[in-house]
């Protein structure tokens, strides 16, 4: 079955909602364009679209249903995820007073965002939740293309603009001065978000 018009508005309208809503996929976007500048933060919006949209993939493959029957797994990679993030935040905390890096590390930026985005397995029951109140019938492969093609364009459009809007010459220039305390606050929501998916654990 076809996907409507109003169907995609509304499984878009809630992903917009969720990219505006700072967390630590906006704030370490943030960090990595004042701190390493154009190059390297495009690469991690890269990453982090295709790795939010992994979990949008993984919905539509039906990874929400089996973890929803083996809880066991899902603990697994909370676990991961949470110890994954903290040691994020740890190296974001201990480099916030080094020297700037500018495109030392833009090889490592499209994986460096993939990996934070996949790190947080909880999107996938939200995405599994909301396909199956707006979409009651299954996934076509069209269908499916439609949805998730749109759903990363819409991430790739918002990192991007971020990223480009952050590293202008003036934006930046004025951010640089307070990079350490930028640093730490990005650190402090990256490692909130890991000790808060560990601590879902107990």
């Amino acid at each position: 079955m076809p996907v409507t018009a109003a169907q995609l508005a509304l499984v878009l309208g809630a992903q917009a909602v969720a990219l505006a809503t700072p967390g630590p996929a906006l704030v370490s976007i943030s960090q990595k364009a004042i701190a390493q500048g154009r190059a390297p933060a495009l690469l991690f919006g890269l990453g982090l679209g295709f790795g939010a949209t992994s979990w949008v993939l993984a919905s539509m493959l039906g990874l929400g249903l089996v973890l929803h029957r083996f809880p066991a797994l899902l603990m697994a990679m909370t676990l991961l995820g949470g110890g994954y993030l903290i040691y994020v935040a740890w190296a974001i905390w201990r480099g916030a007073d080094a020297p700037l890096s500018e495109g030392t590390a833009a090889a490592d930026g499209f994986w460096a965002g993939y990996r934070l985005n996949v790190s947080n397995p909880k999107p996938i029951l939200f995405f599994s939740s909301l396909f199956l109140s707006v979409f009651p019938d299954p996934f076509t492969l069209a269908s499916g293309a439609v949805v998730y093609l749109s759903m990363l364009a819409l991430e790739l459009s918002f990192f991007t603009a971020v990223a480009l809007t952050l590293t202008t010459p003036s934006v930046r220039a004025r951010a640089l001065r307070a990079k350490p305390v930028i640093d730490r606050v990005a650190a402090m929501v990256i490692g909130a978000l890991g000790l808060w998916l560990l601590a879902g654990l107990i």
